[in-house]
């Protein structure tokens, strides 16, 4: 049952939306299903309310879902009778400090979220700088999943690191194509690479059907599939 309080006759006649007021209490109750909340309000008595809508960004075609935790700050905007209204969204106190993160000066500049574990996502418009950290031991996943689509990263007139350390880098297609005027693998071109292997593979292959005298030889036991130990060399490509 939803609780109720007493007004007067004047304010009864007006309806429920006279006297609407703006509270601030602490989410008692999670109901994620339709994105609904209980609220106790410590200035009615610890008062605790029905569920309430969570205010959202968009709920139709494009949809947007962020349930508050349990036991954080809410604040709220209810009717006269407090039996209804919505929860409009967070707010920090001297207990929820803001993240010690965004720098005194900068924090017209930065969109950011810490969450619970941790991790970051950040935005700085001022430095033009976006960073998403989830720091270790978490051993965290990034997924990007385009299914018959395109994934396009364009860097002008910079660099792109990938730094794994302690770990592997696994690149699976069915064609493989860089294109650069300059390819190293550590310190050296990575064309110096492939004739090498070439060279090696060329001297310590041998041949079966050997006999002495004029005839030819056989084809090699081994055939000379290679490079940078794949079955089919990469396809490099110069400008």
């Amino acid at each position: 049952m939803r609780p109720q309080s007493h007004l007067d006759d004047e304010q009864l006649t007006k309806g429920p939306t006279a006297g609407a007021v703006f509270r601030t209490g602490v989410v008692a109750e999670l109901r994620p299903a339709d994105a609904r909340v209980r609220v106790r309000f410590p200035d009615r008595d610890n008062l605790l309310s029905w569920y309430l809508p969570v205010l959202s960004a968009k709920t139709q075609n494009d949809k947007f879902f962020r349930m508050p935790d349990l036991g954080e700050q809410v604040v709220c905007f209810m009717d006269a009778l407090d039996e209804d209204g919505v929860v409009i969204g967070a707010i920090y106190s001297s207990v929820d400090t803001v993240p010690s993160v965004v720098t005194p000066g900068d924090e017209n500049d930065v969109d950011h979220v810490t969450y619970a574990d941790g991790t970051v996502i950040e935005y700085d418009r001022a430095a033009h700088v976006a960073t998403v950290n989830i720091p270790a031991p978490l051993a965290g996943t990034v997924n990007v999943t385009v299914p018959g689509g395109i994934v396009t990263v364009v860097v002008q007139e910079g660099d792109v690191n990938v730094v794994v350390e302690g770990g592997s880098v696994h690149v699976k297609a069915d064609h493989a194509y860089i294109e650069s005027d300059d390819v190293k693998l550590g310190d050296t071109p990575i064309n110096t690479v492939m004739l090498d292997t070439i060279i090696a593979k060329f001297n310590a292959h041998v041949h079966a059907g050997v006999t002495s005298g004029s005839n030819n030889s056989g084809v090699p036991q081994v055939p000379n599939t290679f490079i940078l130990g794949t079955d089919s060399a990469p396809h490099v490509k110069a400008k």
